[in-house]
């Protein structure tokens, strides 16, 4: 059987805010657009927001899910082709092709990498095996199981800080496990979260096992000066380590930071023609939902002049 081949103006990569966004500007201006994802639903990491967003101007939202259904709302009337659970075998950004694992390839004129980001993981022994069982995904999603708990967290940044301080208000004790003696978290958090006395940092360490059986019951603890090894029994882990650009796929063929996002100018130009990125993949300074929705409309107005012969 021949293999499908479709083309089309823009081809988008990437179903969070910024894909999103991409899809509904080209439907807006008129060009014929297709958006991959690969989850068999949009939304990107709106589906992993649990806390209430409040600074996205004009719109007040409970938690994530709630700020995915405005928006999916606001694409009712959108025209493009949507691919959900797409398993994206190859990408030619060159050539614009990208060909599906069934074979199907699709071809643009233009392409919107809007792939965004993952959170870090330890890569510990124990981290897979107990994910899911006593390795918390969220902090508000789960402080109703932790009552009367013991938890760990890993990190020293703002997520953790946020999250020590919502579930130390039902925890028996949160330990902030960090591996600087310093925390890039903001100062409110810093001093909120020390006025605690169920909060204890141990600083200067690093993570070196989960342990368990059916469920978490203790991590491993390295002091980074001294090497000595500690066990610290837990009910239950939540690791915020900080994020990384989902790239893998481009990785080799765009020019990128040291840290892998996507470098791109004020029209979100990537370093290769006609090939433009958004939201979180190259946004490391400012990775929030507004900047994401602001890069899209950017990038496509882009591409619109450059069709339509104008830039």
């Amino acid at each position: 059987m021949t293999p499908v081949k479709q083309e089309f103006n823009v081809v988008i990569i990437g179903g969070g805010p910024a894909g999103m966004a991409s899809a509904l500007w080209c439907s807006e201006l008129g060009l014929n657009a297709v958006l991959f994802d690969k989850e068999d639903h949009l939304g990107g990491q709106l589906t992993i927001i649990h806390n209430p967003i409040r600074n996205y101007l004009g719109i007040d939202a409970s938690n994530g899910s709630e700020l995915l259904e405005r928006f999916l709302r606001s694409l009712k009337d959108s025209r493009f082709e949507l691919q959900t659970a797409a398993a994206i075998e190859k990408v030619d950004l060159v050539r614009r092709k990208l060909v599906l694992a069934e074979g199907a390839e699709y071809s643009g004129t233009a392409i919107v990498v809007a792939t965004g980001v993952r959170r870090r993981t330890l890569g510990v022994p124990g981290e897979a095996e107990f994910r899911g069982k006593g390795i918390l995904r969220s902090g508000a999603e789960s402080k109703d199981e932790i009552v009367g708990k013991t938890v760990v967290i890993v990190g020293g940044g703002d997520a953790a800080f946020e999250n020590a301080l919502m579930l130390s208000e039902k925890a028996k004790k949160v330990f902030v496990v960090h591996r600087r003696d310093e925390f890039s978290a903001r100062e409110e958090f810093f001093r909120n979260a020390r006025g605690k006395a169920n909060i204890e940092f141990v600083l200067n360490s690093r993570v070196r096992e989960i342990a368990g059986n059916t469920t978490v019951t203790a991590v491993d603890v390295q002091d980074t000066l001294s090497g000595t090894v500690s066990r610290v029994d837990t009910d239950a882990v939540l690791i915020r380590i900080g994020v990384e650009p989902n790239n893998e796929v481009f990785r080799e063929q765009l020019a990128c930071d040291a840290k892998g996002y996507i470098l791109v100018d004020n029209r979100c130009r990537t370093s290769v023609e006609n090939v433009y990125a958004v939201g979180d993949i190259a946004s490391p300074v400012s990775p929030t939902i507004s900047t994401a929705v602001g890069m899209a409309a950017t990038a496509v107005k882009a591409i619109k002049r450059r069709l339509s012969g104008s830039e």
